[in-house]
């Protein structure tokens, strides 16, 4: 299988984005267009407060006192997937469903395909409804991003070199980023020394590879990855990548639906004694 099928606007940074939205799996020479697009990708994850905030009726502009007012108690609290914070009469924050999501037209991979096979405006749009309408969405999730699609077999050939993919990868996202600023997206200054110390092993990609794992490991971190921390790098793949399930899969020797540094580490073709924990 060409790499080609694996560029595609990914994660990463897992997801750091989960959190800050570095994470974007490519393949070997992806382009800054293609990275600029998985930015938007990610970027549809978390829409702002100030963005989730306006009226279904139409955005009426507030004095910046009051914005700044809104955004400082809504700090304290966070929301659910598909809710937002709120300001009551007494002025407590609460959290309670979006009324409207900041779409991005002519941008397909902000379209997401749910577990139900149906193919939502973004996921922002998926997570509103499941709060609006909780009895009739309790059984619809994020599957992957891009509209919904007849997904190929994972054959064992691409599964046995699934690996090798996703360790290129992870080396050349890296290196991508550490040509952005911090303010752009790119690595800060303890990651862009991880990614000099990478350039002078024998297996450079060694380092990327707990870079990612340590993006995602974030909710706890507790050197395990669990299926809410992989969805975003999972979401950003399946569309790509048929083999992803069964890759995840194959990593969690030990079946307790947690995949471990040290897990993650061999599953990815290092020798125990060469993971970072």
């Amino acid at each position: 299988m060409s790499f080609s099928r694996v560029v595609i606007l990914l994660c990463v940074v897992a997801v750091v984005l989960a959190s800050k939205h570095k994470s974007k799996h490519q393949q070997m020479k992806a382009s800054r267009h293609e990275m600029r697009g998985a930015k938007k990708a990610l970027e549809s994850l978390s829409y702002t407060k100030e963005e989730q905030i306006y009226s279904i009726d139409g955005y009426k502009e507030e004095p910046e006192e009051s914005i700044n007012d809104v955004t400082d108690k809504c700090n304290t609290l966070p929301c659910p997937p598909g809710e937002t914070c709120y300001i009551d009469r007494d002025g407590a924050p609460y959290c309670d469903c979006v009324e409207f999501c900041i779409e991005e037209d002519g941008d397909p991979f902000i379209q997401v395909c749910s577990t139900g096979n149906v193919t939502y405006r973004s996921q922002c749009e998926l997570y509103r409804l499941r709060c609006v309408n909780p009895r009739e969405m309790d059984a619809e999730h994020l599957d992957y991003f891009g509209p919904c699609k007849i997904m190929e077999q994972c054959n064992p050939a691409d599964l046995a070199t699934f690996p090798q993919r996703m360790r290129t990868w992870f080396l050349e996202v890296m290196k991508e980023l550490s040509g952005l600023t911090e303010e752009q997206g790119g690595l800060d200054e303890e990651e862009r020394e991880f990614e000099k110390l990478a350039e002078a092993e024998t297996k450079p990609w060694r380092r990327p590879l707990h870079w990612k794992f340590f993006n995602m490991d974030i909710a706890p971190n507790d050197f395990h990855l669990s299926e809410s921390e992989l969805m975003p790098m999972r979401a950003q793949l399946l569309p790509m990548e048929p083999c992803t399930d069964a890759f995840i899969a194959s990593c969690d020797t030990n079946d307790d639906d947690l995949i471990s540094i040290v897990e993650w580490g061999t599953c990815m073709g290092l020798n125990e004694e060469e993971i970072l924990y």
